[in-house]
């Protein structure tokens, strides 16, 4: 690789596409109409934008394009997919207003028409026919070369005749020449010579048994039957011409390379073609050598290059000959420049390991097929492609890599800002895309791809060595070290990367480098050096001699080996009295010795990454020293996690830095040789990204780096921005970014709010006497607030805290991965579903809902509408009660946030914008005093009229989104109820103040409450009983005693495969006759639908590799030869909790029964998804709204008795239902067994379906029907209405059929002793108004804009 490689990287932009046509005109005509075949191909798609954009320049009327049907594909459906293709942008109009297709396949006898003779089926008058179709295989069998690149070939010109076409056009090669010409000669444009052959004879021979070809071939020294076909179709084309008096022209490209600049640069088509499929086998290892001479060029042409003198000849310019010929000298390095290493190493390299694959590929089908499976289809598909790739590096060999080179004389003239090496970067760029995703070309602006070099990613140890030990100009000990530290990066996971482009500045420096980095990190000397290492071939960079701080001299073996590495030490802040003498000795040693100077001009790293003044010391001692010119070279390295950030917090926060130590250095080997390294991401030298769950040690550092870059600092206060970037001010005029302005007024408060606490500690302190504030003083005061910049008020009387949220937000989000939609998690909040892309999961959705979905197909986001003011007077009245700035919110976001539960029609009429229920107000009490103030205040209000007060009792999804009073309102239960029990298991005593005062039982003093507990008394109704299950509706709950345990000693997963549901069941029947302390902390069933999704969610958190999938496929064969099929097998999630002794006998009684029912151990890894899969259906339910798929869980307590009637009477009346309303699809239902009693179990079932087409009230009444349905299945069939979610609204028109009219009615009376008012308008369960107006599931749809719970 050559340095101007780099200068490459950074070139100057120049026209292109339509732009670069219309600036290099040809100055030709053709008025007519033109029929091409071929256009779909990669040159001929490049005459076809050369033919659209020069269309006005041409006189072009109309273009016909020849196609044929492929894949099931019509012609107009592949002409709409050739249009919308991003080549042709701008185009399209154009493209429309000429372009028609004409069906036919010039590979069948008369192109497939059923007429003989088709006459020309448009007015406009045929000017020219250009065939470019043909097939570019190189080792075709004799005949088929013949049909597809003679016989069609003829079959075009003879339709060009007969419809009395002006010219023809053939699109043959340069390579019809047998042999390259002598070193001293070029090719010239005429006819190949075939001897003592004939044309005709060769090709009747041909198209029979071909032996006569073939020896012809072989004497002629044709390398492959390609070139032999299309030089007999050359002289064959000619005579055919000449007696029809057509006039002819042949075109004869080299290898086709990408475009120079049309379409847009490095335009490659639709798959890898020529010396671009070379460099994507290599970048994917499909082979892993390729031959390219040394000593002669490679002849590659651009494709936009042929199109242009395509179209030239097409309107009538014209060489001497009858044809002529493309191709230039490009100089594209391979591995082996001798012929023999070349035969031995593809052999070795290419060949063996490809027919090795295949042959295991063959014994895998048939091990399958004799259990009925088959292979994964994706290792198959890649290991015959693989085969099909296996000649290709000797069939390109003749034209790459001949004894002599390939020179041609031809009339191409290259343009005028032609570079040699940007087109090399360009091929390359092009390979790489291909790389990366086989099905997909290189895109518009994809130029930059290589201007990023990579340095160091996480490679194999084997890898490291190869690249540290075979540099070229590396001493042993430099090798040693530099495979010391790649695998040290490795542990990590930190992947290095450099602005390429930057760095061609370099290349033409003629002086002394001092390289001046940003001081981040410990590693900052490691990255650069490795750096420098790395690109010591093709810059002048040498590795650097580092000023490092003294403190490392003072290490034991580490100080050493840096010292041997060439860094020397200096004594930071020496020379702020007065000028170092033995540091100008070090730096004029150091500078003698020609290698680059590393030098960090912020002196210590900065804390919080900050940026400080300049320390110029050392600089002023190289200019006092140096006789010459020296070159200070900027780097802006960028990581945004650091191995470090701990630490840094730690000096953030005012504590003590720790020293540097060497048995610090061998605890992180220990733990990178256990892998037991945390990821830190990407190293880049301008900018890098990076999804993480973060510390609040990892927070820190990235807010105050963000709050550094000029836009945003312009917009803080001064102080803050002067604190954040030391040294002179940049003032200037403020960009005009919305974007940006709000968020530095959300920074701005947080800094307003930072400041006023560390003052209040402030003046806390000098309220006790204390006249000087010291820095350690006010850490010990701050501790508990968690400030890490309040150390920094001692200095500028200014102290700040704020708190961050502490995760990101998390969701499922589907995009394409490798050409293939997939699902994936944006966090890495639950570990257990990884980072891996789903694609199994994107599969199951359309599978299991039977509709067609598309990644970019979302539901648009909608305006969110303005809410009505509220009530007259309310703020003044609130604000009396709660003072505090703050505690009343009336804004928009608070008011639609505390009336919107998660249930799924308030989440669905959220997305629609459907909104018909929110507050007016939300308030945050702190005391009972408060609640029972606000309850007064809103009977009082409106001269007695009131205002209702709803207390916020949602129904939770999972436990991150519910609280204790939610779970006392609802009466709710838990995943490990067979350990802890239910709520009311725990509850022993409750608070409620309501309307007429605090409802209390045992403990008036809420104080005394605190203190003490009473288990169990013997005292009228039990006031928590009274209070479960309310569901807000009788006061609001300020406090509990609830029962705690201690946390376990162990906790460990399980999980057990059964061969379908009621084989499952009956185990689970077992489980609950177990003594209660016997049982698994949870123990769920899980039916086929629910564990097919688990494994899909489980692909998340493993690397897709080709081992990977035939371990799953062998998983696969053993289940199925234990009579286990996943399409029907349900399994069980096992957690065992408590101490050791505990926890093994509940395994081993479990076993027993394992063993007894003959299930199967599934493993801890699939019992931990299983389990995880509860907290990811939340995530998932709002992924599927973005694609219209409304779902919801419904549960129930079914008596043993009936356990295996519900589930299936559900589905039916779903399933009937579904059909009833004419739904796309079908629905998605699942089950699983969550809970286990004496009495019964638990079932939670999980509805969802597709509401494509139809409007959101509609998709929302059509899910509540459904809903309706299933649950009277479960009361039918002889289930609870709730088990723990409670009643809410959209249950309370079934309520009769589960309670007596008299309870009902005495409930109400209860309600009204305590809220005659109805203050408390929560409208649940019992008092909702449908609860006493039958089971008419009309009454259901008239609430159904309520919110649940």
């Amino acid at each position: 690789m050559s340095v101007t490689l780099f200068q490459a990287m950074s070139a100057p932009p120049r026209a292109e596409g339509v732009d670069f046509c219309r600036a290099h005109p040809l100055d030709l005509r053709l008025d007519g109409a033109v029929l091409v075949t071929g256009a779909t191909g990669f040159v001929g798609g490049g005459i076809l934008f050369s033919l659209l954009s020069r269309a006005e320049e041409l006189g072009l009327t109309k273009i016909v394009l020849m196609v044929r049907r492929r894949a099931g594909k019509t012609v107009e459906e592949r002409l709409q997919k050739l249009k919308e293709n991003s080549m042709f942008d701008g185009l399209r109009e154009t493209f429309d207003q000429l372009v028609v297709g004409l069906e036919g396949d010039v590979s069948q006898q008369n192109f497939g028409w059923k007429e003989h003779e088709k006459s020309w089926p448009h007015q406009e008058r045929l000017k020219a026919v250009l065939h470019c179709a043909g097939d570019v295989r190189f080792q075709q069998p004799m005949q088929q070369a013949a049909v597809s690149l003679v016989s069609a070939t003829l079959q075009v010109q003879q339709l060009a005749s007969q419809w009395r076409s002006k010219r023809f056009l053939f699109v043959s090669t340069a390579f019809v020449h047998a042999v390259p010409p002598s070193s001293t000669e070029a090719l010239e444009e005429k006819l190949v010579e075939l001897r003592d052959f004939d044309a005709m004879e060769l090709y009747r021979d041909a198209m029979s048994h071909g032996s006569w070809a073939k020896t012809a071939m072989r004497e002629l020294g044709f390398p492959n039957t390609y070139t032999f076909a299309k030089a007999i179709a050359e002289h064959l084309v000619i005579r055919a011409c000449e007696a029809d008096e057509l006039d002819v022209r042949i075109v004869r490209p080299s290898i086709v390379g990408p475009s120079w600049a049309f379409p847009y640069t490095g335009w490659a088509g639709d798959k890898p073609s020529t010396i671009v499929g070379a460099g994507a086998l290599l970048a994917r290892r499909g082979v892993r050598v390729f031959r390219d001479g040394f000593d002669h060029p490679c002849p590659v042409v651009p494709v936009d290059m042929v199109a242009d003198l395509t179209v030239r000849a097409l309107c009538g310019a014209s060489n001497a000959e009858p044809g002529f010929e493309l191709g230039f000298m490009s100089k594209l390095l391979r591995a082996s420049s001798n012929a023999t290493v070349f035969y031995y190493a593809n052999s070795i390299l290419n060949v063996f390991p490809i027919h090795f694959l295949d042959a295991v590929r063959i014994c895998l089908e048939r091990i399958f097929s004799m259990f009925g499976q088959k292979l994964s289809k994706e290792f198959s598909t890649v290991v015959r492609v693989l085969v099909s790739c296996r000649s290709l590096p000797m069939d390109y060999h003749p034209f790459s890599s001949p004894s002599t080179p390939w020179r041609f004389k031809s009339c191409l003239r290259l343009a005028e800002e032609w570079d040699l090496f940007e087109y090399v970067l360009i091929c390359g760029r092009a390979a790489y895309a291909f790389a990366l995703n086989p099905l997909q070309g290189p895109e518009r602006g994809y130029a930059k791809e290589f201007s990023e070099i990579r340095i160091c990613s996480k490679e194999t140890a084997m890898t490291d060595a190869l690249l540290a030990f075979v540099h070229p100009e590396a001493s042993i000990f430099y090798s040693i070290a530099a495979f010391v530290v790649r695998l040290g990066l490795s542990w990590i996971s930190l992947t290095v990367t450099v602005d390429g482009t930057s760095l061609s500045s370099i290349t033409s420096l003629d002086a002394p480098l001092v390289l001046c980095p940003q001081h981040r990190s410990v590693l900052d000397f490691v990255i650069i050096g490795l750096m420098c290492s790395q690109l010591q071939p093709l810059l002048p960079l040498h590795l650097p001699h580092v000023a490092a701080d003294a403190e490392f001299s003072n290490l034991p073996v580490l100080g050493w080996a840096l010292s041997g590495l060439g860094a020397f030490f200096v004594r930071r802040g020496g020379g702020a009295v007065q000028p170092d003498p033995a540091l100008r000795a070090k730096v004029g040693r150091v500078f003698q010795s020609g290698r680059p100077l590393e030098v960090f001009l912020e002196g210590l790293r900065s804390r919080g990454r900050r940026q400080l003044r300049l320390r110029t010391g050392l600089l002023k001692a190289l200019r006092d020293i140096s006789q010459r010119t020296v070159a200070l070279v900027p780097l802006a390295m960028s990581y945004e996690l650091l191995p470090e950030d701990e630490s840094l917090y730690k000096e953030m926060c005012g504590l003590p830095r720790d020293p540097l130590r060497t048995l610090d250095l061998l605890f992180w080997v220990v733990r990178g040789l256990k892998d037991e390294l945390p990821p830190v991401g990407e190293a880049f030298m301008r900018s890098s990204s990076c999804q993480a769950v973060l510390r609040e040690c990892e927070r820190w550092p990235l807010l105050l780096q963000a709050a550094t870059l000029t836009p945003l600092r312009r917009r803080l206060p001064r102080p803050w921005a002067k604190w954040l970037v030391e040294g002179p001010d940049d003032s200037g005029p403020q960009e005009k970014q919305q974007s940006l302005d709000e968020l530095a007024t959300a920074l701005c408060a947080h800094l307003t709010a930072a400041e006023q606490a560390a003052q209040n500690c402030i003046d806390a302190l000098r309220k006790n006497g204390i006249v000087e504030v010291t820095e350690e003083h006010l850490v010990q005061e701050t501790k508990p607030l968690l400030s890490p910049l309040v150390p920094s008020a001692v200095s500028r009387h200014l102290g700040a805290f704020f708190v961050l949220n502490s995760i990101a937000d998390t969701k499922f989000i589907a995009q394409y991965v490798d050409g293939r939609p997939a699902a994936q998690i944006t966090s890495q909040r639950y570990k257990a579903l990884g980072q891996q892309p789903m694609y199994r999961l994107w599969e199951l959705f359309q599978r299991k809902l039977s509709v067609p979905l598309t990644v970019r197909d979302l539901m648009p986001e909608r305006p969110m509408p303005d809410l009505p003011k509220p009530a007259e007077g309310l703020e003044e009245i609130l604000a009396a009660v709660l003072p505090q700035e703050g505690r009343v919110r009336m804004d928009a976001d608070a008011r639609l946030r505390a009336g919107t539960g998660h249930g799924l029609a308030d989440i669905w009429r959220l997305r629609t914008r459907l909104l018909e229920r929110f507050p007016d107000a939300v308030v945050r009490p702190e005391t009972e005093e408060e609640v029972q103030a606000l309850l007064n205040a809103a009977m009082s209000y409106n001269h007695g009229v009131g205002f209702g007060i709803i207390p916020v009792g949602m129904e939770p999804d999972s436990m991150e989104l519910s609280t204790l009073g939610g779970w006392i309102a609802t009466r709710a239960s838990g995943m490990k109820r067979a350990r802890y029990g239910n709520i009311e298991d725990m509850v022993l005593e409750v608070r409620l103040i309501t309307p007429g005062g605090a409802i209390w039982q045992r403990h008036g003093d809420p104080k005394a409450q605190a203190e003490t507990a009473i288990g169990r008394a013997s005292t009228n109704i039990g006031l928590p009983a009274m209070v479960l299950g309310s569901e807000g509706c009788l006061g609001v709950i300020t406090s509990a005693v609830v029962r705690v345990r201690p946390l376990p000693q162990v906790v460990e997963y399980q999980s057990v495969v059964f061969p379908d549901w009621d084989r499952g069941a009956s185990w689970m029947r077992e489980v609950a006759r177990m003594p209660a302390g016997l049982r698994p902390a949870s123990c769920r069933l899980m039916d086929q639908n629910q564990l097919q999704l688990a494994q899909a969610l489980k692909q998340g958190s493993e690397e897709i590799s080709a081992w990977q999938s035939l371990r799953n496929s062998l998983k696969d064969a053993f289940l199925h030869w234990k009579g286990i099929s996943l399409e029907d097998a349900a399994a069980v999630t096992l957690v065992f909790e408590g101490h050791r002794a505990e926890v093994n006998l509940q395994k081993k009684e479990i076993s027993k029964l394992v063993s007894m029912a003959g299930g199967l151990w599934g493993g801890a890894s699939a019992g931990s998804a299983g389990y995880t899969l509860t907290f990811a259906i939340a995530y998932l339910r709002d992924f599927g709204l973005d694609y219209r798929i409304l779902s919801e869980s419904l549960e129930t307590m079914v008596p043993w008795s009936t356990i295996h009637e519900v589930w299936p009477a559900v589905k039916m009346a779903v399933q009937r239902e579904h059909r009833q309303l004419r739904l796309p699809g079908k629905p998605f239902m699942s089950c699983r067994m969550t809970q286990l009693y004496d009495e019964g179990g638990v079932l939670y079932m999980y509805l969802a379906i597709c509401t494509t087409g139809l409007e959101a009230q509609s998709a929302l009444a059509a899910f509540e029907s459904l809903e309706h349905a299933a649950r009277c299945a479960i009361l039918n069939a002889g289930g609870c209405l709730s088990h723990h979610h409670g009643v809410g609204k959209l249950r309370a028109s079934l309520l009769p059929e589960t309670q007596s009219l008299v309870l009902t009615q005495a409930l109400r009376n209860f309600k009204m002793a305590l809220d005659p008012s109805n203050v408390l308008a929560a409208r649940n369960g019992t008092w909702c108004t449908t609860a006493l107006e039958g089971s008419d599931s009309q009454s259901l749809a008239s609430d159904a804009h309520e919110s649940e719970d």
